[in-house]
C-alpha cells in the first residue's frame, strides 16, 4: 500500500511538474510571438463561455491588425477612423480564420474558463489583402467588359463597379490601390466611382423612352406602362435593374433586351425611378462581397441614380384590356436592333419561316387565356408535359402579359417554334422580371409540346452570328440553351436526367484529373494541377432533388459565351459550349463558368460532360473544348 501510495504521489508530482512546464512554455512561445514584428496576435482575459473567448481574442486581433497593418485606407464621412478600419479588416474574417494559430491559454472545462492567444503571420495578411486586390481588378474588367457597346449589359456593368468599388473601400490599401485597364494603370477607388456616376459612366449611359404605341394598358385602378431602355446611342440595353415609385412604396423590376413594364396608379403624372446598383440579395454568389456589404455600412448615393419619366401627356393613348390588339406573325429579325445579329436571323428566317394561320390563331387563343388569368381554357393546345411546364411557369411568380406581342413561326424537323410572348414576373421576396417565353409545337398533333425562356440578346447574338454554322445547327443549339436554362428554373428533374449520357464526366471544382471519357474522349490536362469534386450521373442528380425541394425559386443566367463545334470522325454535331453562369435561388447563390459537352445530333441532346468552375479560375486555365482529346 505503501508502495502503491508512493507511486501516485510521485505521478502526481510529475504530472503538475509537467503541466507547469507546458504552462511556461506557453507563456514563453507567446512573449516571443508578440515580441515579433511578422506577426498580429490577439489575447483575451478569462471568461466563462468558450465561444465567447474565442470571439474576443479574434476581435484583439483585427484591433492589433487595424493598428498595425501601415493602412491607406479610404475613409467616408466624419465616423471614427479607427472604427472603420477595424470594420475593414473585419471584413477579412473568414479568411483570417483560415489562416491563423491558436493557444489555448486556458482551458478549463470544468471550471468553464477559457482564454486564447490568436495570431497570424503578417505575410499572410498580405496575400489576403492581394487576393482581394485580384478580385477589384476582376470585377473591373468584368464591369469593362459588360458596358461596352456589343453588349450594353448595364445592369451587369453597374453590379461589378460598385461591388469593385465596395472591395477598395474595404481594402486596407484602398486609397492608393491600382488596377490596370487597357494596359494603363489607374486609381481603382476613383476610376470605378467616374465608371458609375462619371460624365460618361453607366448612370448617364441610357435613358428611358416611352413607345408610340402600345404603350399603356389598363388594369383596374391602374396603370400597365411599358417601356423601352435605350443606351445614349440608341442601342437596347441587356439587361438593368431599378425600383419605380408606385404611389406607396418603391417596386424592384428589371429592363431585359431593352424592355421594362411599371404599374403605377391612373392618376401618376410622372414615374420616379432609382437605378439599383448595390444588389446585395444577388451578392449571395460572391461570398467575399455579401461579407463588405454586409459589414461596411456606408449609405453612399450618386447623383445619377434617379430618372423621371412623365407621362401625363400620354394618358389619352391608354388601351382597355378588352380592347388590346392579340399578336400578330412579324419575323424575328423584325424586332432586333443589332444590324449583325438581325441579318443572321433573316437568312434563318427564310430558310424555315412558316406564315401559318393555324398556329397563329392558337397563340392568340393562349396569349387571350393568360391575359385574362384563365389558362385552363386552352388546355386542349397543350401536351400533358407541355401544359404541365405552363401550369409550373404560373406559380413561378404571379404572371402577366403586357404590350403588343409579335410571332414569328419556325419549322425544324416535327417541331414548329414561336417566337415569342413577352411576360412579366413578379415576386413578394424577389426583384421582378421580363422574360419573353418560347412556345415550341408538335408539328404532327398542332400541341405546344414545351415552353421555355428565351435567352439573352447577347447569348443568343453570340451563337446566331457563328455564320459558319449550318442554321439548323444554330437554331437547335439555342434551343438547347433554352431548355437547359429553362429546366432549373422550373425544376424540372426528369428532363435534365434525360439529356445527360449514363456515364456522364460531372465536374464540380477548379480543374480535373486526367479522365477518360466512355466516348473516347479525354481531359488533356496534368495529374497534379487539379482540384476535383466527381460526380456520377446517380449522386449529381440524388443532390439536385434535393437542392429543388429545398428551394422556393432558382434563376439562372448566361454571359461571357463561347461556343467551339468538335472535329468528331463521324462529323456528328458535338459542342463545346462555356458560359459565365449566374446561379441565384432563395437560399443560395453562385457565379462561375460552366463547361459543356453536348452532342446535339440526335433529336434528343446528350450531355458527355458537365464542368463547374468558379469565377476565380484565370481565364486561361478555364476548361474548355482545348483540353479535349477526341
Amino acid at each position: 500500500m505503501k508502495i502503491k501510495g508512493f507511486i501516485f504521489s510521485f505521478l502526481f508530482i510529475f504530472l503538475s511538474l509537467s503541466a507547469s512546464s507546458q504552462n511556461r512554455q506557453k507563456k514563453s512561445d507567446i512573449e516571443s510571438i508578440k515580441s515579433d514584428t511578422t506577426y498580429f496576435w490577439g489575447l483575451n482575459q478569462i471568461v466563462y463561455d468558450q465561444v465567447e473567448a474565442f470571439d474576443l481574442s479574434t476581435n484583439e486581433l483585427y484591433s492589433n491588425i487595424a493598428n498595425n497593418c501601415n493602412a491607406d485606407a479610404i475613409y467616408v464621412g466624419k465616423g471614427d477612423q479607427r472604427m472603420q478600419l477595424n470594420q475593414i479588416v473585419k471584413t477579412f474574417e473568414n479568411k483570417i480564420r483560415e489562416k491563423m494559430f491558436q493557444i489555448p491559454l486556458v482551458e478549463d472545462f470544468e471550471d468553464d474558463e477559457y482564454s486564447y492567444f490568436v495570431y497570424i503571420k503578417r505575410s499572410d495578411f498580405r496575400d489576403i489583402c492581394n487576393d482581394r486586390r485580384k478580385s477589384i481588378q476582376r470585377l473591373a474588367l468584368r464591369g469593362y467588359n459588360g458596358e461596352n457597346e456589343a453588349h450594353t449589359q448595364f445592369e451587369d456593368a453597374l453590379k461589378s463597379y460598385y461591388w469593385g468599388m465596395m472591395l477598395c473601400l474595404a481594402h486596407p490599401q484602398g486609397n492608393s490601390l491600382e488596377i490596370e485597364i487597357e494596359n494603363e494603370k489607374v486609381l481603382a477607388y476613383e476610376w470605378f466611382v467616374n465608371r458609375i456616376d462619371g460624365a460618361d459612366g453607366v448612370l448617364n449611359s441610357f435613358t428611358f423612352i416611352i413607345p408610340k404605341e402600345n404603350a399603356f394598358e389598363e388594369s383596374g385602378d391602374n396603370l400597365i406602362v411599358n417601356i423601352n431602355a435605350r443606351s445614349t446611342s440608341g442601342v437596347a440595353i441587356s439587361n438593368l435593374q431599378f425600383k419605380y415609385y408606385n404611389g406607396q412604396s418603391y417596386i424592384p423590376t428589371s429592363v431585359n433586351n431593352g424592355k421594362a413594364i411599371v404599374i403605377v396608379p391612373k392618376t401618376t403624372d410622372a414615374i420616379n425611378i432609382r437605378i439599383e446598383y448595390e444588389f446585395l440579395m444577388e451578392s449571395t454568389i460572391d461570398p467575399e462581397v455579401n461579407k463588405v456589404l454586409n459589414t461596411i455600412k456606408h449609405n453612399i448615393r450618386f447623383k445619377n441614380e434617379k430618372h423621371t419619366i412623365n407621362i401625363g401627356a400620354r394618358i389619352k393613348d391608354v388601351t382597355k384590356n378588352e380592347d388590346v390588339e392579340l399578336g400578330n406573325i412579324s419575323d424575328i429579325a423584325d424586332n432586333i436592333e443589332d444590324k449583325g445579329h438581325a441579318l443572321e436571323w433573316r437568312k434563318i428566317d427564310k430558310k424555315f419561316n412558316i406564315k401559318d394561320t393555324e398556329y397563329l390563331n392558337i397563340m392568340q387563343e393562349i396569349e387571350a387565356a393568360l391575359r385574362n388569368n384563365n389558362r385552363e381554357s386552352v388546355r386542349h393546345h397543350f401536351t400533358k408535359e407541355g401544359f404541365g411546364m405552363l401550369d409550373t411557369l404560373s406559380k413561378y411568380g404571379k404572371m402577366t402579359i403586357v404590350g403588343g406581342q409579335d410571332y414569328s413561326f419556325m419549322k425544324i424537323d416535327e417541331q414548329v417554334l414561336c417566337r415569342d410572348i413577352d411576360m412579366h414576373f413578379s415576386f413578394k421576396n424577389h426583384v421582378s422580371f421580363n422574360r419573353e417565353i418560347v412556345f415550341r409545337f408538335d408539328d404532327a398533333t398542332k400541341k405546344v409540346s414545351s415552353i421555355a425562356f428565351r435567352l439573352s440578346s447577347t447569348t443568343e447574338k453570340d451563337i446566331i452570328t457563328k455564320n459558319k454554322w449550318s442554321e439548323e445547327a444554330r437554331v437547335v443549339l439555342i434551343n438547347f440553351l433554352e431548355d437547359y436554362q429553362t429546366a432549373y428554373a422550373l425544376k424540372r428533374h426528369d428532363y435534365l436526367e434525360s439529356i445527360y449520357s449514363d456515364d456522364a464526366l460531372i465536374i464540380v471544382g477548379h480543374v480535373i484529373k486526367k479522365t477518360i471519357i466512355p466516348d473516347r474522349v479525354k481531359f488533356a490536362l496534368s495529374e497534379d494541377e487539379i482540384k476535383l469534386m466527381q460526380y456520377d450521373k446517380d449522386a449529381y442528380f440524388e443532390n439536385l432533388s434535393r437542392v429543388f425541394k429545398s428551394q422556393d425559386y432558382i434563376n439562372i443566367r448566361f454571359a461571357e459565351t463561347e461556343f467551339t463545334r468538335a472535329k468528331t470522325l463521324t462529323n456528328r454535331e458535338v459542342y463545346g459550349v462555356r458560359l459565365l453562369q449566374e446561379y441565384y435561388s432563395s437560399t443560395y447563390g453562385d457565379l462561375g463558368y460552366l463547361f459543356l459537352l453536348v452532342d446535339l445530333t440526335d433529336k434528343t441532346p446528350l450531355i458527355h460532360v458537365r464542368a463547374w468552375q468558379p469565377d476565380e479560375v484565370e481565364l486561361e486555365k478555364l476548361m474548355g473544348m482545348k483540353d479535349l482529346r477526341f
